[in-house]
């Protein structure tokens, strides 16, 4: 049974769109309060001269022009993810690899801020949502959907892109079925008789008008797509 499960991790799924407003711009104060201290040039153009400020200096060394190409193969996987507005699950593997060899460079030359910890962290997201969706109702994981789900709706209000718009609808149905679902274990499972955690002693006077008022719940709340 999983409606235990869904019952207990439901009520973190919460629509705190005023409290993430206030902290989204208390943050935008402090970024562009920041920027006036950076350059504004952070794109990744694969030549020395135009390279992120997080690594500004008179030299380079071969280790770190690798590094830019990896950061440059980076920028161009989201910039195609942003027009095809999803990551295809056969792509999953390969977006793997390229977010570990960027989280590795990105740790061996020290930087934890900037354009290019915020590309990494974008693209984890996309990865995560991306696998999180096709076992969504296989596996209902609420504490995760919640997770994701906040991340998204605060990328969004960042940045009102297509592409996170998508991901973000993907993840509204799925809160909306978890909730469709908890609102039948809660007010219609019992037609069937005693829920007592993973169990349900079905009542013997359960009878056909019964049976098909809880058929026509599942059906209309499209409750079949949860196994």
């Amino acid at each position: 049974m999983i409606w235990k499960k869904i019952g207990k991790g439901l009520f973190l799924i919460v629509f705190t769109s005023v409290i993430v407003l206030v902290v989204f711009y208390g943050r935008k104060v402090l970024y562009q309060y920041q920027q006036t201290a950076v350059w504004k040039n952070t794109k990744l153009e694969g030549t020395l001269n135009n390279v992120p400020p997080e690594l500004t200096k008179n030299y380079f060394t071969t280790d770190q022009v690798d590094d830019l190409e990896i950061w440059k193969k980076l920028e161009e996987e989201l910039q195609m993810i942003q027009q095809q507005k999803m990551i295809p699950l056969e792509n999953v593997e390969r977006l793997e690899e390229i977010y570990q060899q960027a989280l590795m460079s990105k740790e061996k030359q020290h930087i934890t801020d900037g354009e290019i910890a915020a590309q990494i962290k974008l693209l984890r997201i996309y990865l995560d949502i991306t696998t999180f969706v096709p076992e969504a109702y296989k596996n209902p994981e609420p504490t995760r959907l919640s997770t994701l789900y906040h991340q998204m709706e605060y990328l969004t209000l960042e940045d009102d892109s297509e592409v996170n718009n998508a991901y973000l609808q993907q993840l509204t149905t799925i809160v909306k079925d978890y909730n469709s679902l908890k609102e039948f274990i809660d007010t219609t499972l019992p037609l069937l008789g005693e829920v007592s955690g993973h169990s349900v002693l079905v009542n013997r006077k359960l009878t056909t008008v019964d049976t098909n008022s809880i058929l026509a719940q599942i059906k209309k709340n499209g409750l079949n797509k949860i196994s």
